[in-house]
């Protein structure tokens, strides 16, 4: 979702701090070492994130400079991924598994670690026979600006992105907000130090 189509619902930062290196082939580089890594069934994670191109999220590695830059932008998808197997049916097979454990080794009930191990097994057995669910956010960075619009709301997603960007980039996120928008436009001193003395006021719809 996100850029290319769908909404243009979207959160803002501003990116706060010095590049290590503003070339474009160091930032390709810093990209391509975090980009996005597949899960396997014997992953210890049950998720994983990172970067891709933008158009393509089966497009994870060998990233190339035309396919992420655009004049002075910067244009990356994160593709998340993460196991979600069926409850339903992870129950059923636990409940097989267990039954066929019981009558193998003739035991009426199982202790705790052996249900464990039996709940890892089923779930090994199903990660082999299905796909994680994938999907992918669009990220565009306006270099010259050092603004960066992610194609989310969502607070845990939006956590996740800040972690990975300011791991790759080596610089901080922070969120827009009014006093933000005041410092980076431009404003004295004074305005902006009265600003940040003004008291929040939620705003309630009121129906008549």
């Amino acid at each position: 979702m996100g850029a290319l189509t769908g909404t243009i619902s979207y959160t803002l930062y501003h990116v706060d701090g010095e590049l290590p290196s503003s070339q474009r082939a160091d930032l390709l580089e810093r990209i391509q070492e975090f980009c996005f890594q597949p899960l396997t069934p014997t992953n210890e994670e049950d998720q994983s994130f990172g970067w891709c191109q933008i158009d393509n999220l089966l497009k994870t590695t060998d990233l190339e400079q035309t396919n992420i830059f655009l004049n002075n932008y910067l244009c990356l998808g994160i593709r998340f991924d993460r196991w979600s197997l069926p409850s339903t049916l992870f129950k059923a097979w636990l409940k097989e598994a267990i039954e066929e454990h019981k009558k193998e080794h003739n035991r009426p009930k199982l202790n705790r670690s052996q249900k464990e191990a039996l709940k890892e097994a089923v779930r090994l057995r199903m990660k082999e026979k299905l796909l994680p669910n994938a999907s992918m956010i669009d990220m565009v960075w306006n270099l010259e600006k050092g603004l960066v619009r992610f194609w989310t709301h969502s607070k845990r997603t939006n956590e996740m992105f800040q972690e990975l960007f300011e791991a790759t980039f080596q610089v901080h996120l922070v969120p827009t907000s009014a006093y933000v928008e005041a410092i980076n436009c431009g404003l004295s001193d004074e305005l902006v130090g009265k600003i940040a003395e003004v008291e929040h006021t939620p705003y309630v719809l009121i129906s008549e």
